[in-house]
C-alpha cells in the first residue's frame, strides 16, 4: 500500500480532493493531512509517506519551499503540485525540483487519478530497480566471498595460491603470530530451526557470526571463513595475544561451540592449531587443528580437542598379529557375521580410548583395509576396481561422521572381497564410466551421487572419480554441469520459457545460482544469450 499526504489549507478543497481519489482502485492510503507547510514537513519526517500532494500557496511554508526541503531529505519522494490559475510562473521552478505533475484548480478527477497512477508506477519501478541493484550486490558479494573461501581452502590444503589471496589481515607486515581454529558442525537436516534448505547460506552466515563474535568478545582479532571443500568445516584465523596465546583461543572456541548449540541447536567441535608467523606455519596449524577436530568421529561433538596429542608419537600397533590371523580365517571361510561383530567391538573400543589420537585411528583403519586388499590380491582380483586406491580410502576415513560409519565401510569391503559384485554387475571401470556418462546425458535434471554409483555398479567412489576424469577430461560434477548448461542454452535460445522454469528443468532450484553457473560457463547471462539469439 502506497501512503499519501495531502497538504491543503482550505478545508473544503481538502475534503473534495480526498473524495475524488480512487483509493482502493489505485492501491493508495491516506496516511495524513496538513493545513500548512510546516506541519506537512514534520509529518513527512515522522511518517512513512510515499506521495505528497500540496497546494503551491501554503501558510508557514509554501508548496515549493516544502518540496525543496523534502527532496533534500527524501530524494525518492513523489510530489504533485496543485495551483490556482495565474500561477504559471511557478511551473518552471517546480520542474527544476523534479515535479512533473502540475495540476490546476479546480481539480479534474480524471487528471488527479492519472497523475497518482503515474507516480505510483514510478515508485514501483524505482523500488524494482533498487531491489535489482541490491540483488546484484548480494550476488557479487557472495561470488567474491566464494572466491576468497576457495583460494583460502586451496592454500591451506594444497599449499596453492599466492600470498595476495590470503585474508588482508594476514598479509600485513606485522610479525604477528596467527593460529588456525577449525570448527566442525554436525550435518543439518532441513527444515532446521526455521531455516529451509534454500536458506542454507543464511544459516552459514549465522554460524560464522557466532564464531566471530565469540572470538572478538575474548579480545581476539579473528577472520572467519567457511571451508570451500569440507562442507561442515569453518576456519578461523586468530591473532594470538602474547600474554595468553592458544589458551585464550581455546576458551573462546568453547564459548563458540556452546553458543552454536544454544542459539542454532547445532552440534559442533573445535580445535586450535599452534601459532605460526608465515604461510608454512599457518598450513601446519590448520593440519594439526583439522586432525584433532576429527576426533569428534571417535568421541563426539561438543568439545574443543587438544592438538598436542596429534603432534606426539604414535601409539603402539593397534592391530595385533593374532587379530590379523583371525581376520584372514574369517575372510577365507566367509564368516562375515563374526568379522562384522569383531570390527564393531575393536573399533568401538579404540574410539572410546581418550588416549588415542586421530592419527592412531586412521592407522588402524588403514591396517584393516590393507589386510582386506591383500586378501583380494591373493585371489588375483582387481583390488583397485573394488576398493579404490589408498588415497581414496584415506578420503573415505576422513569423510566419516561417526566411528560406526567406518565399521560399515570395512564390513562392505570385506563382503566385496569375499564374494565380489554379482555376475550381472561385473563390468570394467571403463564400461561403468560409459554407463554413467549415458545416464547423465539422459537424466541430467536428476541428482546423481557417488554413493549411488558405488552401490549400483559395485565400484569404489573415489576410484570411479579418477577413472571418469581420465576418460572424459572432466570431474563428475563438472561433466554434469556441462551437460545441464548445454541443455539450458538450447532451451533459452529455442523457446520462450522463463529463465526460472528452465533452471528448474535442468536441475537448479535457485535461479540466481543457475545464472551464476551459466555466466561462468558461457561468459554471458541467460538474458543476454536469449537477446543475442533473437537479433
Amino acid at each position: 500500500m502506497v501512503n499519501v499526504l495531502i497538504a491543503e489549507d482550505e478545508a473544503i478543497i481538502l475534503a473534495g480532493t480526498i473524495e475524488q481519489i480512487r483509493w482502493d482502485e489505485l492501491g493508495l492510503r491516506l496516511a495524513a493531512t496538513a493545513s500548512d507547510g510546516v506541519d506537512a514537513l514534520r509529518k513527512v519526517q515522522e511518517l512513512p509517506i510515499d506521495i505528497v500532494i500540496t497546494d503551491i500557496r501554503m501558510p508557514g511554508l509554501s508548496g515549493l519551499a516544502l518540496i525543496r526541503q523534502l527532496k533534500e531529505q527524501k530524494p525518492d519522494l513523489a510530489c504533485i503540485i496543485i495551483s490556482g490559475g495565474g500561477e504559471f510562473a511557478f511551473a518552471h521552478e517546480a520542474l527544476q525540483l523534479g515535479v512533473s505533475d502540475y495540476l490546476l484548480k479546480p481539480l479534474k478527477e480524471q487528471e488527479l487519478n492519472e497523475a497518482l497512477r503515474r507516480k505510483k508506477r514510478e515508485l514501483e519501478e524505482r523500488s524494482a530497480d533498487r531491489e535489482m541493484v541490491l540483488s546484484l550486490r548480494d550476488q557479487y558479494r557472495r561470488h567474491e566471498e566464494m572466491k576468497q573461501e576457495l583460494a583460502l581452502s586451496r592454500f591451506l590444503m594444497e599449499g596453492a595460491g599466492e600470498a595476495s589471496e590470503l585474508p588482508r589481515a594476514l598479509s600485513t607486515e606485522e610479525a604477528r603470530e596467527w593460529a588456525v581454529l577449525v570448527f566442525a558442525v554436525d550435518r543439518v537436516t532441513y527444515p532446521h530451526q526455521g531455516f529451509l534448505a534454500e536458506e542454507e547460506p543464511l544459516l552459514e552466515f549465522g554460524i560464522k557470526n557466532i564464531i566471530g563474535d565469540c572470538l572478538r568478545l575474548a579480545g581476539l582479532k579473528a577472520v572467519v571463513y567457511k571451508h570451500a571443500y569440507n562442507k561442515s568445516e569453518f576456519i578461523a584465523f586468530v591473532a594470538l595475544v602474547p600474554a595468553q596465546g592458544e589458551r585464550c583461543a581455546s576458551s573462546a572456541a568453547r564459548q563458540a561451540v556452546h553458543h552454536l548449540q544454544r542459539v542454532l541447536r547445532l552440534s559442533a567441535a573445535a580445535a586450535v592449531g599452534r601459532g605460526g608467523v608465515d604461510p608454512a606455519g599457518w598450513r601446519q596449524s590448520y593440519a594439526e587443528a583439522a586432525a584433532a577436530c576429527r576426533r569428534r568421529v571417535l568421541q563426539g561433538y561438543g568439545q574443543v580437542y587438544d592438538t598436542a596429542r596429534e603432534r606426539g608419537p604414535r601409539s603402539h600397533k593397534l592391530l595385533m598379529a593374532a587379530e590379523e590371523k583371525l581376520m584372514v580365517q574369517w575372510l577365507e571361510s566367509r564368516q562375515l557375521g563374526e568379522l562384522g561383530q569383531w570390527l564393531r567391538d575393536k573399533l568401538g573400543t579404540v574410539a572410546a580410548d581418550s588416549a588415542i589420537s586421530y592419527r592412531d585411528w586412521e592407522e588402524l583403519c588403514m591396517q584393516i583395509h590393507y589386510l582386506i586388499r591383500s586378501f583380494l590380491i591373493g585371489k588375483d582380483a582387481d583390488d583397485s576396481a573394488l576398493l579404490g586406491d589408498y588415497p581414496a580410502f584415506l578420503q573415505t576415513v576422513a569423510s566419516c561422521n561417526q566411528w560406526e560409519d567406518m565399521v560399515h565401510e570395512l564390513a562392505r569391503q570385506a563382503s566385496l572381497a569375499v564374494g565380489g559384485p554379482p555376475q550381472d554387475g561385473r563390468r570394467t571401470g571403463e564400461e561403468i564410466v560409459e554407463a554413467v556418462r549415458r545416464k547423465i546425458e539422459r537424466d541430467y535434471q536428476q541428482p546423481i551421487s557417488l554413493q549411488w554409483i558405488s552401490q549400483h555398479y559395485y565400484i569404489n567412489g573415489n576410484y570411479f572419480c579418477k577413472l571418469f576424469k581420465e576418460r572424459t577430461g572432466l570431474s563428475l560434477t563438472d561433466y554434469v554441469v556441462k551437460v545441464r548448461m548445454a541443455h539450458a542454452r538450447r532451451l533459452i535460445v529455442s523457446t520462450d520459457l522463463q529463465i526460472r522454469s528452465i533452471a528448474e528443468m535442468v536441475g537448479y532450484e535457485d535461479p540466481a545460482y543457475f545464472g551464476l553457473v551459466f555466466r561462468r560457463m558461457f561468459g554471458e547471462s541467460p538474458v543476454r544469450v536469449r537477446g543475442g539469439a533473437r537479433k
